[in-house]
């Protein structure tokens, strides 16, 4: 995992899930490595995919959801697109 760049770890999630692969242990070990590098280091497409990977797979402990929620909420909304507000919602509901 040391060698993948932050944004695999998002498609490697999200890959997961659309491969129906929820029990999978890679979900533990992405998330660890989400909280080594720290959320910062991930663009704000892979934390929605992140989000929404996680949250499709039934996966992520409490302090990954309550880690990405903060770094929303530093985000400017303004900023955020109609497809960025979908993509957030689509994590959340």
């Amino acid at each position: 995992m040391e060698q993948f760049e932050s944004c695999n770890f998002c498609q490697v999630a999200w890959s997961l899930v659309r491969a129906k692969k929820w029990d999978s242990e890679m979900f533990d070990v992405i998330e660890e490595g989400v909280f080594q590098r720290g959320l910062h280091q991930f663009s704000k497409l892979h934390k929605f995919l992140l989000q929404r990977g996680y949250v499709e797979g039934k996966r992520g402990s409490r302090k990954l959801y309550e880690a990405l929620q903060t770094s929303f909420l530093k985000s400017k909304f303004s900023k955020l697109t109609a497809n960025d507000i979908s993509e957030l919602m689509c994590g959340i509901l």
